[in-house]
């Protein structure tokens, strides 16, 4: 790779690498020299800029994305950013732990998910039986060995777990996520289970298509024995017409749930925030705080006994304590979407979908957000022309 000598000089190459169609490697014009070790070696992956359509899912009109997109894979120091195109945008990108050339770009209402090549660029799909859609997250098991995907079978209306060897590509296997539209998964702090969030059918939905086999068709959070495939135990998180869909695992007994309220009769609608501890939820939303605010609570981050969520409709990202399990502040940011912390703790970034500031950093000493450029960050002055949008924002290893 060639060293990037000004800003000129980067655009230019970034125009016609992107106008060819094939991935961009970039370094930035300080030596990686001069950066701490830890911010060349860990890094991000996020899905590229792109508009949004209507999608035909069959039983109600979900939005999803369909043109076509990019990969996004940068370290933290700004000194190096891959950009693969792909057919589609992606929910989340995730890099697996033991093949870090290797990651996996996940769609959510969609037909689309593919294995990426990171060295070569190299973009394979994975095989979707027919009536499923993918619901945008996956975790890997067995040492890397396996991907799990969330998806959706629109004919038996029934969620699954969807399982892929990441090495030949191949559908291997399914796990049922014991719900309906199954999106945020993750294997356990203690790797003995699976934690499943289903976000559940629509009001409108659950009259029209009623769940077979008792499956429910509200929001629940399920934990799943990896070896099994068994139900281990399963929380009821609808109230109110609240949708959950993502989630924060604290210690594998202590989970913060977040999603959106879907409460026709009160516009604006407010986040969904819960806190589930020994299968009890405790609705946080109802807070003052949070009632001011609307959308959907989008993605967190823990640092320490303090949490930073996305709530990327109100332009807000929120400070929850978890001590008191109360939010203590709201920040405003230009649609803040992914939030990971630095390897040193000492900031969050904050991704968003607005290209004149993509990014913001939190930090955790001063107890506020501020720009990249503010946090003296080296990512900060290359920021600006990265067309990063995706939902979520995963943090890696940067590849050798």
């Amino acid at each position: 790779m060639n060293s990037i000598k000004n800003r000129r000089q980067f655009l230019a190459l970034l125009g016609s690498a992107a106008a060819a169609g094939v991935a961009i490697p970039l370094i930035s014009r300080w030596g990686r020299s001069e950066y701490p070790e830890h911010l060349l070696r860990h890094g991000f992956a996020i899905a590229g800029m792109a508009s949004r359509e209507r999608s035909d899912v069959p039983y109600f009109a979900a939005p999803r994305i369909d043109n076509a997109g990019t990969i996004l894979i940068g370290n933290m120091a700004g000194t190096e950013l891959k950009e693969i195109p792909t057919t589609f945008v992606s929910h989340q990108v995730i890099q697996n732990p033991q093949n870090l050339n290797q990651f996996f770009a996940i769609q959510k209402w969609g037909k689309h998910a593919a294995a990426v090549d990171f060295s070569s660029g190299q973009v394979l799909d994975l095989p979707l039986p027919d009536g499923f859609y993918f619901f945008g997250h996956g975790a890997f098991i067995n040492q890397g060995a396996h991907i799990l995907l969330s998806a959706m079978d629109q004919n038996k209306v029934q969620g699954w777990l969807l399982k892929y060897d990441t090495q030949t590509l191949k559908l291997v296997g399914e796990i049922p996520s014991f719900g309906t539209n199954p999106h945020e998964v993750q294997v356990s702090q203690d790797q003995k289970h699976l934690i499943v969030v289903n976000m559940g059918l629509p009001d409108k939905e659950r009259e029209k298509r009623n769940a077979p086999n008792g499956i429910p068709s509200v929001s629940c959070l399920s934990r799943i024995d990896i070896e099994s495939g068994r139900l281990l135990s399963q929380v009821d998180l609808n109230k109110a017409n609240y949708g959950y869909s993502h989630f924060l695992n604290i210690n594998d007994s202590e989970i913060l749930c977040m999603g959106r309220t879907y409460d026709s009769h009160k516009k604006p609608e407010p986040p969904a925030v819960a806190y589930v501890a020994a299968e009890q939820v405790a609705d946080l939303a109802i807070d003052p705080l949070f009632q001011r605010i609307t959308g959907e609570a989008l993605s967190a981050c823990r640092m320490g006994s303090s949490v930073l969520i996305s709530v990327p409709e109100s332009n807000n990202v929120v400070l929850l304590d978890l001590t008191t399990r109360k939010p203590v502040a709201a920040y405003a940011a230009k649609s803040p979407r992914g939030v990971i912390l630095t390897p040193q703790s000492d900031f969050a970034f904050v991704s968003q979908s607005d290209q004149n500031q993509l990014f913001m950093a939190y930090s955790v000493n001063e107890h506020r957000l501020i720009t990249l450029q503010e946090s003296q960050l080296p990512l900060g002055p290359f920021s600006s022309q990265w067309k990063a949008g995706g939902a979520h924002f995963s943090p890696i290893i940067w590849p050798a």
